[in-house]
């Protein structure tokens, strides 16, 4: 500290995250990487004055962005070295580069690897049940067999009595054996869904399940089994109807969209380390909690988001069950446990009317959820949203969204002109192009503002911003009643 070095120590329990000690001795070499790998490329001509907001971190979190792969390269070799120069080294095997706009885009292995899908074939009056993947992944489903010139441009089928075929698509619908030419109709039942993800991630981790005897069906608790029982659901996939099965079928689109997944294509872009390794190329990748993709798009996050609210919401639905607590009181956990989660980095979304109207629907099914489907209107008709918010106390999502943006770039524009977040904010709005920074404007023109120094002005005093969202704190305390 201060030019002058502390007394050297031995460290013989090891630095753990808990300890306080821990992040100052990491943060310090992290910072000294990123400045020595700045200046650097500054004197490569690879920084302009432009480039001041082209690498971000939090901790172990580092992001940066190129004009190109050599200068992708490079910039990612001399932060190594002066990392390493600081007793930290580079995971290649964790580092993530995406490409926008460099090479031609193509749907990577990865994805590809994933797109299996369950499936029905009827042989000699008997249903076999299984999973179907292009052949080259026939190692997903644990078959050793046939060579990969033998499984060039078919399909392999691995049924759950065992038997694996190699098949070709024959038409719609239909399956032709590549060894004794016969055709078979192929019913196909969809993709795997959030829920057959879970089951396999628990098998992975050796948590036990609870099985259906009738059926075979699996779940995580004996909860869902008993509803799955006495909600008249039990039922083997054998007996079910045409209409049945099609009712079931999730498609990959679907089963895609249920996990708030998206396929992604990549660039196979390729940027080296120092050591020559390979950083991986992805078609999105997550940063600071949010997923980002090369299109910039909203959607991809918002779904992830909406995936990840219903989950925390179904993991505490011993508290939603709780009959003592008063529905206000619930409306106050649901936004602090479930609305955190679902708006989480809201304040840069670029929502279009398709995402708003998902935002929406999923709230009001989970707040009908907590409701519980015993309350009614007085004329017993279903609950509108607006009935469902006054209720449990709770603001529309348009609403809170749009108060969570103004107060973030309140935020930003009190810290002065030289904050890289207020900058950069500043640039989005200056821009026709920026949808964002349009729906700001919006949102600007609606509080009376009309300029970016006219908003500097305005937020200085907080009190302004925070009685035009009605988020103002009452001033004095309740009296108390004798």
């Amino acid at each position: 500290m201060d030019g002058e070095l502390a007394p050297s120590f031995v460290q013989k329990k090891g630095t753990r995250q808990g300890s306080g000690l821990s992040p100052c001795i990491f943060t310090m070499p992290v910072d000294f990487a990123m400045k020595v790998a700045d200046m650097a490329c500054e004197e490569l001509g690879m920084i302009g004055s432009e480039d001041e907001d082209k690498r971000g971190a939090y901790a172990d979190d580092v992001a940066e962005r190129t004009r190109n792969e050599e200068e992708a390269s490079v910039s990612l070799q001399q932060f190594e070295a002066g990392a390493g120069y600081g007793g930290l080294g580079l995971n290649v095997g964790k580092t993530e580069v995406m490409g926008c706009r460099i090479k031609k885009a193509v749907v990577s292995e990865e994805v590809e690897n994933a797109m299996k899908e369950r499936i029905s074939v009827k042989v000699d009056g008997e249903e076999m049940w299984g999973w179907i993947v292009p052949a080259k992944w026939r190692a997903e489903l644990g078959i050793s067999e046939w060579s990969d010139d033998q499984s060039k441009g078919k399909m392999a089928i691995q049924f759950d009595n065992g038997e694996a075929w190699l098949v070709e698509l024959s038409g719609s619908g239909w399956i032709k054996d590549s060894k004794e030419g016969k055709s078979w109709r192929m019913k196909k039942l969809g993709g795997l869904t959030s829920l057959d993800v879970k089951i396999e991630r628990d098998k992975k981790m050796g948590k036990k399940r609870k099985i259906c005897e009738n059926c075979g069906s699996e779940f995580a608790s004996e909860v869902g089994w008993l509803q799955h029982v006495r909600g008249g659901r039990c039922q083997k996939l054998e007996d079910m109807s045409e209409s049945q099965l099609k009712a079931r079928r999730a498609t990959r689109a679907k089963a895609v969209l249920e996990r708030g997944e998206k396929l992604f294509e990549v660039e196979q872009v390729e940027v080296r380390s120092c050591n020559g390794g390979v950083a991986k190329a992805c078609g999105s990748f997550l940063y600071l909690g949010s997923l980002t993709d090369k299109k910039g798009s909203s959607g991809p996050e918002i779904r992830r988001r909406i995936k990840k609210a219903t989950e925390t919401f179904r993991r505490l639905w011993r508290v939603w069950a709780m009959k003592g607590l008063p529905l206000k009181l619930k409306g106050r956990l649901y936004s602090a446990f479930v609305h955190s989660v679902l708006m989480y980095n809201s304040e840069v979304w670029t929502i279009t009317e398709t995402e708003m109207k998902a935002l929406v629907g999923r709230n009001g099914y989970l707040m009908r959820r907590l409701v519980g489907e015993v309350v009614r209107s007085a004329d017993d008709k279903r609950l509108t949203e607006s009935q469902l918010l006054e209720m449990l106390g709770l603001e529309s999502i348009q609403s809170l969204i749009r108060k969570r943006k103004l107060q973030w770039v309140a935020h930003c524009a009190r810290r002065g002109d030289k904050d890289l977040s207020w900058k950069r904010i500043v640039r989005e709005v200056e821009d026709g192009k920026s949808k964002w920074g349009a729906k700001l404007k919006e949102d600007w023109k609606e509080l009376g503002v009309n300029t970016v120094r006219g908003w500097c002005n305005k937020v200085k005093d907080r009190g302004w911003l925070a009685s035009k969202l009605g988020t103002s704190k009452r001033k004095g305390r309740a009296k108390k009643r004798g």
